[in-house]
C-alpha cells in the first residue's frame, strides 16, 4: 500500500548499530536476540513478510515537553533496543523483526501520531504482533488508533489496559500531549473501547481526573498502602474485565513502577508497583489469548543512570515472548 506523506516525513528505517552483543558459534544458532532479529525498512517494503513480533519505535518526547515532563524519552527506543539485543533468546520458532522508528519532526506531534497509527495498522493487517518502544505516552493515541482502524480488528471491542500511575485523561488543550491520549481515544471511539488502569496514585492525579474517569466509565485500581493487596485486587479486576472485551492492547508506562526499579522516566515516583506485578499481568494476558498489542512508554535514558529502566523494559518484553510461546 502507498504510504501517506505524514508517514514518509516521519519514518526512518532500522539501524543495525542497536543490535550488537556477544557472538555465538554458528553451529549453535542464535543464542541472543541480536543474532535472531531481522531488519525491515517499511518505506522500501510496505507489505512486510510475516513476523511473529515486530518492534517499532516512537522517537518522540514532544508530548512530554507539552506536558511539562522531563525530556529525553525521544532516545527511549534506542536504549530499549540495546537492552533487548543482549538478552538470551530461547524462542527460535518466533520470528522477530525491527521495523525502525517513527520520529517527530519539528514538534509536529499530531503528524507523528498519524504516521504511527498508519504503521501499526499495517503490522496488524499482516498479523504481526506490534511491540512499540517509546517515547512519550502520547504514543498510545497513535498506537490504539492504528489498531482500531486496521482491517483485522475493525469489528472488535478493544480493551485498553494501562499500567500507570496516571490516568492520562487530560484534555488535548490547546494541543495533544503525553497526558491526553486516553481522553482523545475515548472521545473518538467511545463505543468500541473499555479502559482499565492499574496503579493509579492519588498524589499524581487531581480530583478533576477522577471525575473525568467516572464520566467516561473508566475502571481503575489505586495503589494501596501495601503492594500485596494492590496486586491481588488488580489481578481479580483484570480477570473480570477480560470477560467484557474481545482483545486487549496493553500499554506499560514505566513511571508506574517505583523509581527504585524504574528511575529513568519522564515523571519518576518513589511509590509504585514492582517488576513482578508487570510480569504477572503479562502472564495473565498471554494466558487469556486476548493480548494483541503492547507498548512501553516514557523510557528516558538521559536520567536512567546505568540503564536500569531500559533493562526492565527488555525483561518485560522477554516475558511477553515466553507468553506468546505458551511457556
Amino acid at each position: 500500500m502507498p504510504w501517506s506523506e505524514a508517514f514518509i516525513n516521519n519514518y526512518k528505517g532500522p539501524e543495525s548499530s542497536c543490535w550488537t552483543g556477544r557472538t555465538s558459534p554458528v553451529e549453535l544458532g542464535p543464542q541472543y536476540l541480536h543474532e535472531a532479529i531481522r531488519l525491515v525498512d517499511l518505506a522500501e517494503q510496505p507489505t512486510p513478510e510475516v513476523s511473529d513480533i515486530g518492534f517499532l519505535g516512537y522517537a518522540c518526547d514532544e508530548g512530554v515537553r507539552r506536558n511539562s515532563g522531563r525530556l529525553g524519552a525521544v532516545e527511549g527506543p534506542t536504549a530499549l533496543r540495546k537492552a533487548l539485543a543482549k538478552m538470551a533468546w530461547h524462542h527460535r520458532e518466533l520470528s522477530v523483526t525491527d521495523f525502525g522508528d517513527v520520529h517527530c519532526q519539528e514538534g509536529q506531534l499530531e503528524e507523528a501520531q498519524l504516521a504511527l497509527s498508519e504503521a501499526v495498522s499495517s503490522l496488524h493487517d499482516q498479523c504481526i504482533f506490534p511491540v512499540l518502544l517509546g517515547g512519550g505516552h502520547d504514543m498510545a493515541y497513535g498506537h490504539a488508533k492504528g489498531l482500531l482502524e486496521s482491517k483485522t480488528w475493525a469489528a472488535q471491542h478493544i480493551g485498553l489496559l494501562n499500567l500507570d500511575a496516571h490516568f492520562d485523561l487530560r484534555r488535548a488543550e490547546p494541543k495533544a500531549h503525553s497526558g491526553s491520549p486516553y481522553h482523545q481515544l475515548l472521545e473518538e471511539y467511545a463505543d468500541r473501547l473499555s479502559y482499565l488502569v492499574l496503579g493509579i496514585q492519588k498524589a499524581a492525579n487531581p480530583p478533576e481526573l477522577f471525575e473525568t474517569a467516572r464520566q467516561f466509565g473508566v475502571d481503575w485500581v489505586e495503589m494501596g498502602t501495601t503492594l500485596h493487596g494492590f496486586v491481588e485486587e488488580s489481578l481479580e479486576r483484570l480477570d473480570a474485565w477480560l470477560d467484557t472485551v474481545d482483545a486487549v492492547y496493553l500499554s506499560i508506562d514505566l513511571d508506574g513502577f517505583a523509581s527504585a526499579f524504574s528511575p529513568g522516566v519522564s515523571a519518576a515516583s518513589p511509590m509504585g508497583f514492582d517488576p513482578s506485578f508487570g510480569l504477572q499481568v503479562i502472564e495473565r494476558l498471554c494466558s487469556s489469548k486476548k493480548l494483541i498489542s503492547l507498548d512501553l512508554a516514557e523510557c528516558n535514558p538521559k536520567v536512567d543512570g546505568s540503564g536500569q529502566t531500559a533493562l526492565l523494559g527488555a525483561r518485560l518484553i522477554h516475558q511477553l515472548s515466553s507468553g506468546l510461546k505458551g511457556e
